[in-house]
């Protein structure tokens, strides 16, 4: 058995990769995802694939993280829900592979469902799927269980209307509310490439959903449909259109375009364990599945693993600071700092 690395101008490797990814593993370990960071955020990518006879039996996505004195890492994957190994029983191999030809401080992995043995790890976020009905009325029945109230009714009753697609006005807008979000949240935004880039890369398999009340936008999600499950991958409402229902029309409309499409699952992303949203997708019976953060260090001569906190657990001091800063001067300092915060 032998390590290989992906090279992305090798069709026949890519379609290789993916073709496993589709068998065995998730959206978040698509090839596609290399060329998206590599616009956006001019990440390298190293995609690693453990090969038998032939033939892929593991493998592991990586981006090359690096800010000269103060990050050198290996992650998989920024900026994405998940990452990780398929396969998770192959570990060492991709472990001694890095160690032996890799220059780095660190490994990150965002492993999805699968421990690897009994790493230190950190257990904060869960994902949350479920499982399509099998008929629209089944599909109904099942959103006014979470929405507690007929569907039917709540957008019949509506003033908001939902335009979709994925034209050049709705990405700007994707991206606008992508800002404002953003802000409330904490957190620097992503840059507008990365959205254009996003929708380039997986053109008529994504897709932007827009509410709009008197032809106003007012929030916006965007869903990527991959391998029979619809991942719904943002979901952008200001605060103050929460109290309009917004988000719940808007998810009506994913659910609904996503039984259309013919997705068998829909993924409603990470949330942390205890929160608003955790409880939300709970109560709309999602099934949460768990997210685990491991980090392996690579000095004196040994491989360690440790437990790390998350994120928004390290850094929720910035959060209360970043929200209180002027607006044009988060808007200035995003586009910089939004590839080191994953």
């Amino acid at each position: 058995m032998k390590i290989k690395q992906l090279t992305l101008n090798n069709l026949e490797e890519c379609e290789k990769w993916e073709n496993f990814v589709f068998a065995n593993g998730y959206l978040y370990q698509s090839y596609k995802w290399a060329e998206i960071f590599k616009k956006s955020y001019n990440i390298d990518y190293i995609y690693l694939y453990l090969e038998s006879n032939e033939k892929i039996i593991s493998a592991l996505p990586l981006f090359h993280v690096k800010l000269p004195f103060i990050k050198n890492e290996l992650v998989s994957s920024p900026h994405l829900e998940a990452g990780g190994l398929i396969n998770v029983e192959y570990y060492k191999y991709f472990l001694d592979y890095i160690y032996k030809n890799q220059k780095i401080k660190n490994l990150k992995i965002y492993q999805f469902k699968d421990s690897i043995e009994n790493f230190p790890k950190n257990e904060l976020n869960s994902l949350f799927m479920v499982d399509m009905p099998p008929s629209y009325d089944m599909l109904l029945k099942y959103l006014k269980k979470g929405f507690k109230r007929s569907v039917k009714n709540l957008l019949s009753n509506s003033e908001i209307e939902i335009e979709k697609g994925n034209n050049e006005k709705l990405i700007y807008l994707l991206y606008y509310f992508n800002v404002l979000k953003s802000k409330e949240f904490g957190i620097p935004h992503h840059p507008y490439i990365f959205f254009k880039n996003l929708v380039e890369t997986f053109k008529n398999n994504c897709e932007i959903f827009v509410a709009k009340k008197n032809s106003q936008p007012i929030g916006a999600s965007f869903i990527i449909y991959y391998n029979k499950i619809g991942y719904h991958i943002f979901h952008f409402i200001p605060e103050k259109f929460l109290k309009l229902k917004t988000g719940l029309i808007l998810y009506a409309y994913l659910f609904k375009e996503s039984f259309y499409r013919g997705m068998e699952k829909f993924s409603f992303g990470r949330s942390p364990k205890g929160s608003g949203v955790y409880k939300f997708k709970m109560q709309m019976k999602a099934t949460p599945y768990p997210l685990y953060i491991y980090n392996f260090t690579f000095k004196e001569g040994k491989i360690r693993a440790e437990k790390i906190q998350a994120v928004n657990e390290k850094f929720s001091w910035g959060t209360v600071i970043w929200r209180k800063l002027p607006k044009s001067l988060t808007d200035f300092m995003s586009p910089k700092l939004r590839k080191w915060v994953y």
